[in-house]
């Protein structure tokens, strides 16, 4: 079924991307401090990665002004993709890190 797939596409047609998400962000959370609650540690580890991500994809801003920086219509590497997926496990990361802060002032 796939080779006919693959023969039925165009020459000028893109390539497929195929990430496991669910089974890529557990073992990121767990091996960067969510085993044991620490939103802080795995919120700074997301930010390395998107530093190390961006710097890979050449998406660096540098000394500067600011310029918006837009990803491309067309993705033709996995990496943007873990781009933005790593930016929204740091926002998650922030909210639960805010949340836990929140839920221990609010018993004081």
């Amino acid at each position: 079924m796939a080779e006919a797939l693959e023969a039925e596409r165009p020459e000028g047609a893109f390539r497929s991307f195929s990430l496991s998400l669910s089974l890529y962000v557990e073992e990121r959370r767990e091996a960067n401090g969510l085993r044991h609650g620490d939103f802080l540690r795995y919120r700074r580890y997301c930010s390395a990665r998107l530093d190390r991500l961006r710097a890979s994809l050449e998406l660096r801003q540098g000394r500067n002004r600011f310029q918006q920086k837009k990803l491309p219509v067309v993705i033709r590497d996995e990496r943007v993709l873990l781009l933005v997926l790593t930016q929204a496990e740091r926002a998650w990361s922030y909210a639960m890190q805010l949340k836990g802060e929140n839920a221990a002032s609010a018993v004081v």
